[in-house]
């Protein structure tokens, strides 16, 4: 297990916004390059364009130049040079909180199974992660896991058979993600905007994918667990193991229908596999109502969609307001 995560999307965000902030104020206060840095023209292109070199500005802003660049593009602080004050965080923490998240689901780092119990909270994430686990650890499946997801004909592929009309397209699978993603948001969000911008109060660029890691290994973790440990009841569970004790009786009753080798094919007749087949899709029917149907009373407790938490509301304008205030 690795718990060095690349944060590498979750960086270059980060970096964007530094270049947007700067590029504002020189712009507002009509500045050159050489007003910005006298000594070092370039390197305010550099930082302005977001381009980072890895002998010149490996980290965009040189430490050295800190106090240079803030006095003359007018920020009160280092902390509104690098982070932005709160009020301009909290328009696009959502976004970063996405990303970070992303890329924490993509790493073998320990806080991945913490956040993936908190995802399952939502219901619809709950029944696609269940069936994503079944196909990972299923001994009966024969076949490559990534074209089943996908929608392809595998051999042999009994699953494929009987749950093809369960899998999500790729494109919608990314919209469950980003519900599932901003539901969690939703819930934390006033903790997340305080712990990071609490972690990072004086901090600067340096070593940016380390801090981060940091940050998320002890900061967010904690919120994490503070989150885990209030959860009363949760729909999205009641639905995972629901979904996922139906998947644990199936395996030796589909290889029976699909006449896999062993099991029962000597001893059934036509007609009794003919009502087997029949008994076997109506408990599969009624799994799919009773999971559908608490996703269902789900969306009349909450609201039908989370991914509007994760939009980057920064605007140029806005931010151009603020500094005229």
């Amino acid at each position: 297990m690795n718990n060095n995560i690349k944060f590498e999307k979750s960086e270059e965000f980060i970096y964007e916004m530094i270049s947007k902030r700067f590029k504002i104020r020189k712009n507002y206060y009509n500045l050159k390059n050489y007003e910005i840095l006298p000594n070092d023209p370039q390197l305010a292109s550099n930082i302005l364009n977001n381009k980072r070199t890895s002998k010149k500005n490996p980290y965009l802003i040189t430490a050295t130049y800190f106090d240079e660049i803030q006095k003359n593009l007018g920020f009160s602080t280092l902390n509104e040079m690098l982070w932005g004050d709160k009020f301009e965080f909290k328009s696009y923490s959502g976004y970063l909180f996405y990303l970070l998240i992303k890329e924490i689901l993509a790493s073998d780092s320990s806080i991945k199974k913490i956040l993936t119990s908190l995802l399952i909270e939502y219901a619809p994430f709950a029944k696609n992660k269940c069936l994503e686990d079944f196909l990972e650890k299923e001994d009966g499946f024969i076949g490559n896991k990534e074209d089943f997801l996908e929608g392809k004909e595998v051999s042999r592929g009994w699953v494929t058979f009987y749950y093809s009309d369960w899998i999500i397209e790729s494109a919608d699978k990314e919209e469950l993600y980003c519900n599932a993603i901003g539901r969690l948001y939703s819930e934390i969000e006033y903790d997340f905007i305080n712990a990071y911008l609490g972690y990072f109060n004086d901090k600067n660029t340096i070593k940016l994918n380390k801090k981060l890691n940091e940050f998320v290994q002890n900061d967010l973790l904690y919120i994490f667990k503070e989150k885990h440990s209030n959860i009363a009841s949760s729909i999205g569970l009641l639905v995972y193991n629901s979904m996922n004790e139906y998947l644990q009786q199936t395996p030796t009753e589909v290889e029976y229908i699909m006449y896999l080798p062993g099991n029962y094919h000597n001893t059934c007749t036509p007609e009794t596999e003919e009502d087997f087949v029949v008994v076997f899709d109506d408990l599969k029917e009624l799994c799919l109502s009773f999971i559908d149907g608490l996703i269902k009373i789900q969306n009349r407790l909450e609201f039908s969609s989370y991914k509007e938490w994760l939009d980057n509301d920064w605007k140029e304008y806005d931010y151009l307001d603020k500094m005229k205030k």
